[in-house]
């Protein structure tokens, strides 16, 4: 077998293949990398989803069950950052439900977001020993309240409602409770959802 006619590489033919080899496996790499960042962009904006639908839903359910403990105490006190109330919460266990008179509030301390439910006597007291339940991390809440001014029609929004302090005045569009609540949740300062629960005719 002849083998003058048969030659090796050259050295600018193997930095030549080289180089192709290397623009296509950068490709892939590129394709493969926008493809698992987008699949966990889409799995945190899921959770993000899941988690707002859980604490709306906590808090719509806790403020739809709101009521009057009796006059001139009970209704609402809330700024933007938290909000405090009487309500009927449900203490389900086995197959029944079982409502408490319950005292809720939900506070937020730096990053994270807590919901207080005093139940029964507790509910009363100012010192309980009850502790807050953590719901929620690296999340921001905003409450704004609605009321309709007098010879208005539209509802307004702002962001107080009711006595925040002991022998503190209430607000001029008073009444127990709000017209509405409008609850605006931000996670990790990216996501935000927004939704505004329309109370019972208290005011």
């Amino acid at each position: 077998m002849d083998h003058r006619n048969q030659r090796g590489l050259t050295l600018l033919e193997l930095l030549i293949a080289g180089s192709i080899f290397v623009v296509v496996m950068a490709t892939v790499y590129a394709g493969f990398s926008s493809g698992v960042f987008g699949v966990r962009d889409i799995e945190k904006k899921i959770g993000f989803s899941t988690g707002a639908s859980r604490i709306m839903g906590s808090i719509n359910k806790d403020l739809r069950n709101a009521f009057i403990f009796k006059e001139n105490q009970g209704g609402l006190s809330g700024d933007e950052s938290g909000m405090e109330f009487f309500s009927l919460t449900d203490l389900y266990s086995g197959e029944e439900n079982n409502f408490a008179f319950s005292r809720v509030a939900y506070t937020q301390d730096g990053e994270k977001l807590f919901r207080l439910c005093k139940t029964g006597k507790e509910a009363l007291k100012d010192d309980s020993v009850i502790l807050p339940e953590e719901i929620s991390r690296r999340t921001r809440i905003e409450f704004e309240y609605g009321y309709i001014p007098a010879g208005e029609d539209e509802i307004r929004f702002k962001d107080s409602w009711g006595r925040l302090q002991p022998g503190a005045p209430e607000n001029d569009e008073s009444g127990p409770y709000p017209l509405a609540v409008k609850v605006t949740l931000t996670f990790e300062g990216k996501e935000s959802f927004e939704r505004t629960i329309y109370l019972f005719p208290y005011s």
